[in-house]
């Protein structure tokens, strides 16, 4: 064995990416200990890709003074990376978890802090941003983002309005800033659904109920949100509604794509070229993957998907360690996934689980390189039957 790529994402709730790393990377060296092992933590745009992408790219996690979704000041973190770039998420200043579910209005919640922290980013000379907008608070359309960027929302008195949906209805006109003031600046958006702004697969009868839109009250919020893109669509002269991603953050993908040159691009395809991972696996005999659950959804965009199918166009043999088998897991054999090992025993409880993650993580790659160093000759002439992959 020559060269062995590990590229996990976290295991939710038991270990971070980085983690998983070193785990399997300890088990290889157990193995071969003369093998080169090239570490690559990653994330799929969502939570833990500011960290991953810090780490692997050398950058430096600061933070932007912020409004959270109700308005109250908030330190949001985000990384920079060398050649001014910057890796942010949405949800570090617009996310769920920053608004407690005792306190939560989606009428009064909206993405300002968005905004904000992409401003900041270009304060400090970042010219290339990376957003990821998984695991939003709001349904505002991205009024509040706009907002962050200049956009006036007025009322039939010319009067300013907040930027949040309780006032959608009272919208007259729409007053775009004299300035981009992300103007020269490369933004990609890290979107890995392809919903639509509006109707029963829009953004709010998809997403609104977890942040808090009661069944009754989606049709009018709906309503609302097409009424607002009306004025939207005619101040920006851009048909924005249907493009795939428009429903996505409640709505942000549509003010991304209206008041932005924002691309939208799949979180997993983003971040693997990003960390150069199609290069680094040119030249590998081996991948190893990894995610907490692997399951049906996990071939539909998942970064562990995309990181086998990355292997097996380059004729790399890809395992992985996972923390659970779910229904459908098998789909991942047609991702180039050869070999999946579980971590956890049957039976275990997640109290039982976290205390020995990193343990049980680092048998169970111990178990699928013993498996490959069978496979692939067992020596470190990196030998492999090609005949079974």
């Amino acid at each position: 064995m020559r060269k062995i790529v590990i590229a996990p994402d976290s295991f939710k709730g038991t270990l971070t990416a980085r983690q998983v790393c070193t785990a399997a990377a300890e088990a290889a060296r157990s193995l071969w200990p003369d093998c080169e092992i090239l570490e690559i933590p990653v994330a799929d745009g969502g939570e833990g890709t500011v960290e991953c992408l810090a780490e692997v790219l050398s950058g430096n996690i600061v933070k932007a003074e912020v409004k959270d979704p109700l308005g109250r000041p908030h330190a949001a973190r985000y990384a920079i990376l060398p050649g001014r770039k910057a890796i942010l998420e949405m949800a570090e200043a617009s996310g769920l978890l920053l608004v407690d579910p005792a306190e939560r209005d989606v009428l009064f919640q909206n993405s300002y802090g968005t905004g904000e922290m992409l401003l900041d980013a270009v304060s400090r000379g970042c010219r290339e941003l990376y957003l990821g907008i998984g695991g939003s608070a709001t349904n505002d359309g991205g009024m509040g983002f706009a907002a962050a960027l200049g956009v006036r929302f007025l009322d039939a008195a010319g009067r300013e309005l907040r930027p949040v949906p309780a006032y959608m209805d009272l919208v007259e006109r729409i007053e775009l800033p004299e300035r981009d003031p992300l103007a020269g600046v490369r933004l990609t958006v890290m979107c890995d659904v392809t919903n639509p702004l509006l109707g029963k697969s829009g953004a709010t009868y998809v997403y609104g109920g977890q942040k808090g839109v009661a069944k009754e009250a989606m049709k009018g919020l709906d309503r609302s949100m097409g009424r607002l893109y009306d004025l939207v669509e005619a101040a920006a002269g851009r048909k924005v509604r249907e493009i795939p991603g428009a429903g996505a953050a409640g709505g942000l993908g549509a003010a991304l794509l209206a008041f932005t040159e924002a691309k939208l691009r799949r979180g997993a395809e983003t971040v693997l070229e990003l960390t150069g991972f199609r290069e680094a696996v040119r030249d590998a005999d081996l991948v190893i993957t990894g995610e907490g659950s692997m399951d049906y959804q996990s071939a539909f965009g998942k970064i562990t998907a995309e990181v086998g199918d990355l292997a097996k166009a380059a004729g790399v043999p890809c395992m992985a360690v996972v923390g659970r088998k779910g229904e459908g897991y098998e789909k991942m054999y047609d991702h180039g996934i050869v070999d999946i090992e579980t971590a956890s025993e049957p039976g275990m409880t997640l109290a039982e689980i976290r205390p020995r993650a990193a343990a049980l993580c680092r048998a169970a790659a111990e178990r699928l390189l013993w498996r490959a160093a069978e496979d692939l000759g067992g020596g470190p002439d990196g030998r492999r039957d090609e005949k079974k992959y």
